[in-house]
């Protein structure tokens, strides 16, 4: 926690000297601290919009993919019914 705060005070320390050239300290270091935080907010918003599509997506394709192992295990217990063989149980031990 102090390490996370000890980098962005470096890092947010370069900005502010910057802005202090123009702008009084305090003014500085507010627009610096909301800039950071609207960016954060940003990606954090973006990266979560991102995750929320893909995991839908990910879904309809799991879906679909079951719905296809599903049929193709019916077509298969049709060709079997066809073969005049019973279907496997899935107890029953292979041959």
């Amino acid at each position: 926690m102090f390490t996370t705060a000890a980098i962005l005070a470096v890092l947010m320390n370069y900005p502010v000297r910057c802005l202090s050239r123009y702008l009084p300290r305090g003014v500085a270091i507010a627009l610096v601290v909301l800039s950071t935080l609207t960016i954060t907010l940003a990606a954090i918003t973006l990266l979560g919009y991102q995750i929320l599509t893909q995991g839908s997506s990910l879904l309809q394709s799991l879906t679909a993919a079951i719905q296809t192992i599903n049929l193709s295990n019916l077509l298969f217990g049709e060709y079997l019914r066809q073969m005049d063989r019973p279907p496997l149980a899935p107890n029953e031990p292979e041959e």
